[in-house]
């Protein structure tokens, strides 16, 4: 089974609020077998794959499917208990405290790795939390082994921005990187931006960062992210050969 499609097998099921052992229990296989086709390490042949298509909807070639593979399992959640709940992208946002966009971004696929803060007020909002599976499987998403977590975060929501030190990336509205930066104190740098006549969108339109406590590691990290984007980091100068 190919990436694209086994991510969908995956979301498909979280989507409908299944376990692993539920779907292997009424396909009459075992919970292992599901957890290798979810990996791309196995292929359900004709017959499992028309149960799949029958249990969680097309698996394949299937544009119109709700199910993006781009979007993280919280994504998935979110969306199913909102419209469940019949709330807009903008009520679970005030009820929440976090922006509008910050819905949007989770439930389209453009942020797949939010803070643990932003999740937690959004389950809060909603009153209802999204499984340990769910959370396990967004939390694995972003994690870099060796190094840390890679979240995302809207940077014009000064209320919600990540603390600490580390290294964070602009992207604009069509997901390109376009500026990369380090700090040991992340919320007050991110602050000094909102003057510039630049950050706004949709020159910025979504962040992301790692946290990296040791200042030569971070600097090394944004030197390194810097020189691989060239020209296409088109808000940075340093570190670059022109």
């Amino acid at each position: 089974m190919n990436h694209d499609v086994a991510n969908r097998l995956r979301l498909k099921r979280l989507e409908a609020s299944l376990s692993q052992v539920e779907v292997a229990t009424k396909l009459g296989v075992s919970q292992v077998q599901i957890s290798k086709w979810e990996n791309g390490k196995g292929t359900p042949n004709e017959t499992q794959l028309r149960q799949l298509n029958s249990l969680l909807g097309p698996l394949m070639g299937s544009e119109d499917s709700a199910v993006s593979s781009d979007v993280s399992p919280f994504g998935v959640w979110l969306s199913r208990v909102r419209s469940k709940l019949n709330l807009t992208p903008a009520e679970v946002a005030v009820k929440a405290g976090v922006s509008i966009p910050t819905i949007y971004n989770l439930e389209s696929g453009r942020s797949d790795n939010p803070q643990k803060a932003t999740i937690a007020k959004i389950t809060k909002a909603l009153g209802v939390s999204p499984s340990e599976e769910t959370i396990r499987a967004t939390e694995a998403a972003a994690k870099i082994e060796g190094v840390g977590d890679l979240v995302d975060f809207d940077p014009h929501d000064n209320a919600n921005f990540p603390s600490g030190s580390g290294v964070y990336v602009f992207y604009d509205v069509s997901q390109r990187p376009i500026y990369v930066g380090e700090s040991s104190n992340l919320k007050r740098r991110l602050s000094d931006y909102n003057d510039k006549f630049w950050f706004k969108r949709p020159i910025v339109e979504s962040a992301s960062f790692i946290t990296i406590t040791d200042s030569n590691l971070r600097q090394q990290v944004e030197k390194i992210l810097i020189r691989f984007l060239k020209s296409n980091a088109v808000l940075n100068k340093q570190h670059v050969d022109r």
